[in-house]
């Protein structure tokens, strides 16, 4: 008897076999060779050759499946600060940890946060230094809730900006700047020359960590201002 011949687009063999540690090792080496793709969940299933569903056997939902990617991916973000560090010195040894990390990985900065308004756990638990540092400066309740949100809002971006710009330097074409206002033409003049030297971008986070340090040290302690 001859055999029929096998479906169009039918699977031969077994189905490929999957786990949690698969599944997390397939998505963070999705986000590292395909920076420029958007992370979804049927990519990833097309990816591992299997159904969306069959992820969720793993993960309860994409928000559980999106919390331990982020936690794998923070994993070496490691911000060793001493003991007897100031508060200062504790915010500018996050600042350039995590400058550090995120340019080495820079397509992971989109993935703190994801639809749903969620927010990367692993994420608050590496940014956690900066409140450590400015309850030792003082600052309690909204105020520190406050001074945090402003440090972080700063810093990353900061460093957001930095990483839109080593991808695609911008700047005027020929003849622009002549068609400028000539009060205007001074002051770009001297910002575009600012932002071609060579070590402008690490010479521009320091400047912005300094400011921010010297706007930290000038906030009155928490009550101060009541006592």
């Amino acid at each position: 008897m001859t055999a029929l011949p096998a479906k169009e687009g039918a699977r031969r063999g077994r189905p490929p076999r999957i786990s949690r540690e698969a599944i997390l090792a397939t998505a963070a080496d999705m986000l590292v060779d395909q920076p420029g793709t958007p992370f979804s969940l049927s990519g990833l299933a097309r990816a591992l050759r299997v159904t969306p569903m069959a992820i969720y056997t793993y993960f309860g939902s994409s928000n559980d499946l999106m919390q331990a990617l982020t936690e794998r991916m923070l994993s070496e973000l490691v911000v060793a600060v001493d003991e007897a560090a100031t508060p200062a010195e504790m915010i500018a040894a996050w600042a350039y940890a995590v400058r550090a990390f995120f340019l080495r990985h820079p397509q992971l900065i989109t993935m703190l946060t994801w639809e749903g308004g969620n927010t990367s756990v692993a994420w608050f638990d590496r940014s956690a230094l900066v409140i450590r540092a400015l309850q030792r400066a003082g600052q309690e309740g909204v105020d520190l809730a406050r001074s945090t949100l402003w440090v972080w809002s700063v810093i990353m971006g900061a460093i957001n900006a930095e990483i839109r710009d080593r991808a695609e330097r911008s700047g005027l074409q020929p003849g622009q700047l002549e068609s400028l206002d000539e009060h205007l033409r001074e002051p770009v003049g001297q910002m575009l020359e600012l932002t071609a030297r060579p070590d402008h971008l690490d010479s521009f986070f320091a400047f912005q960590i300094a400011r921010l340090l010297d706007a930290l040290a000038a906030l009155p302690p928490s009550g101060a201002e009541q006592a």
